[in-house]
């Protein structure tokens, strides 16, 4: 990795503003791991602040212009408006400032690229073709949107060409950074304060095709109806293929699926296609075992496989390497047990990730009996104002839902929008409460969770903390 086509002269102190972020302080630890000198700041401290602190990193708590006075460029998280402090003190002083997606894209100019795009299981999809990776032994490199439980890292170097890296689609920086094979694992109403409307994320999507065709494979699900109707005009291409389970038509496709003890054991079939293009002599894999719940855990999977065949992985290696995949933190990552009760951190914040996680957890909770008790914290005034009518009804698998205040992300209040009113509404379809703080949310826990109960925490703000929190306080414990 180099930024030899960032700046003429040799990269001194790289700045990161927003460096507390999950995709931010991945790449400044894969910075730091080639060798670059990095700081940077943030509004305040979190877990990857003090990761990066832990490496030797300065890290500024609040931004101030003083912040970049030694650096010889600056990179901005998308976050940062143009009037920060730092960015306007780097125009003054004439330093570059860059996106993190020109960073990302250098840092990748001389790699084979995998890039793992879409609305949602971007992280889990992106950990696991990791994981598959690495069983090869092709010691890749990884920038992950998550922290990998098998690195405990949301980034690592490797030792050889290969990067693996989550490409955001948020603010379309999936369109920027070169890609070999490119992964959309699905198109879905989601970050239309960027996109506008549905239509312009699937114009984008396409775009992201065509120039991932140019290379060397592009991966789509074919359970989603949006990538279905895209995937209509590419069925003869050498180089586009499908994954699923309902469409017939899918050049990887499980079946015989059965629901076990631990997870998914299924079957998959190759197309003729595929089995081309990987030069296979078998078309089918019998007896897969996947350590989890969810269809879309198991989607996420035959994303990996399909990826893994195409870099020479047999069936042995596949089944090998799923069974030893220990998943991404926040991704129903179970982080306590209290009185019989069992705590659960999940990063789902879209009402789809909510229906997708809370139907997980009905799965794995039915044989005992044990209800569900979903702890909600919105994200963003405009994420849930615009879904408002499907978070509604995405709840339907909790047996009582506590709703949070909403977390803003640094956006305004919507009249009309709040917690409190959205409570109110749902009280008329199921069991809800507001919870206006931690004190009152630790109350109505202790209150309703039994032995044998889950308690879920769903949401992509200040909810972890939160639930990690509730472990060690509720019921009483000291």
């Amino acid at each position: 990795m180099n930024l030899t086509n960032i700046v003429s002269n040799p990269v001194g102190i790289i700045h990161i503003i927003g460096i507390g972020g999950i995709g931010m302080s991945g790449l400044a630890k894969l910075l730091h791991q080639n060798g670059y000198v990095v700081q940077g700041s943030d509004a305040s401290d979190n877990q990857h602040t003090k990761s990066l602190q832990e490496l030797g990193m300065h890290i500024f708590l609040g931004h101030n212009a003083d912040n970049v006075n030694q650096s010889t460029l600056v990179v901005r998280s998308s976050a940062i408006k143009n009037d920060n402090p730092e960015i306007l003190a780097a125009k003054n002083k004439f330093i570059p400032v860059i996106s993190r997606a020109e960073l990302l894209s250098n840092m990748m100019l001389d790699g084979y690229n995998i890039c793992i795009t879409g609305a949602h299981g971007k992280t889990s999809t992106t950990s696991l073709i990791y994981s598959l990776l690495q069983h090869l032994n092709h010691s890749p490199t990884v920038i992950c949107g998550g922290i990998i439980n098998q690195i405990n890292s949301n980034a690592h170097k490797g030792k050889s060409n290969i990067n693996i890296v989550e490409a955001d689609e948020s603010d379309c920086t999936f369109l920027v950074i070169p890609t070999d094979i490119g992964v959309i694992t699905n198109i879905d109403k989601e970050h239309l304060d960027y996109y506008r409307s549905i239509d312009n994320i699937i114009n984008m999507s396409k775009i992201f095709i065509e120039k991932v065709l140019a290379k060397d494979m592009v991966v789509v699900c074919d359970d989603c109806q949006y990538l279905r109707q895209i995937s209509a005009n590419y069925v003869g291409n050498p180089k586009y293929f499908t994954y699923g389970i309902n469409s017939k038509t899918s050049d990887v496709k499980a079946f015989n699926i059965q629901i076990g003890i631990q997870g998914f054991v299924f079957d998959l079939m190759l197309s003729k296609k595929f089995q081309q293009k990987i030069g296979s002599n078998f078309s089918v894999i019998k007896n897969i075992a996947l350590n989890n719940f969810g269809v879309h855990n198991l989607l996420n999977a035959l994303a990996g496989i399909t990826v893994a065949l195409f870099k020479g992985g047999s069936p042995d290696d596949i089944k090998a390497a799923l069974l030893n995949n220990s998943g991404v933190k926040r991704r129903f990552s179970i982080i306590g047990e209290v009185n019989g009760v069992t705590f659960v951190d999940d990063y789902a914040h879209h009402p789809n990730e909510v229906r997708a996680t809370l139907q997980m957890a009905k799965a794995r909770i039915a044989q005992d009996g044990g209800k569900i008790l979903a702890v909600f914290q919105p994200h963003r005034y405009s994420r849930f104002a615009e879904l408002y009518g499907e978070f509604l009804h995405s709840f339907k698998d909790a047996d009582r839902l506590l709703v949070l205040d909403v977390y803003s992300a640094g956006e305004a209040q919507i009249n009309g929008v709040s917690s409190q009113i959205f409570v109110d509404e749902m009280s008329s379809i199921q069991e809800a409460y507001y919870c206006a703080d931690d004190k009152l949310m630790m109350q109505l826990i202790t209150k309703h969770a039994r032995p044998g109960d889950s308690v879920l925490f769903m949401g992509s703000g200040s909810i972890s903390e939160m639930a990690h929190a509730a472990v060690h306080n509720c019921f009483n414990r000291p």
